[in-house]
């Protein structure tokens, strides 16, 4: 068995095994924590204003939270976060 990131799953157990050097530095020891793989998003944004993107390690229909900070017409701040899922 695999997750998403193609790392072999084991059996399940009472203790965590150490997964190797996943701050890479060699003077600290194995860590026994997540696989940290880093997500990534792409957003590009039409003269239309039509929003559209890709994400990078981030689980299918999973929701990702984009936050779009500007002005409106009279100057003032306007934020708007729209939840949307992959």
């Amino acid at each position: 068995t695999t997750d998403r990131n193609g790392q072999g799953v084991g059996p399940a157990s009472d203790h965590l095994a150490g997964q190797g050097d996943n701050d890479n530095d060699p003077n600290t020891p194995d860590d026994t924590g997540l696989d940290l793989v880093t997500g990534e998003i792409t957003v590009e944004i039409n003269t239309a204003g039509k929003i559209t993107g890709t994400t990078k390690d981030v689980a299918p229909n999973s929701d990702v939270v984009i936050t779009i900070t500007g002005k409106d017409a009279a100057g003032k701040d306007v934020v708007i976060h729209k939840t949307v899922k992959t």
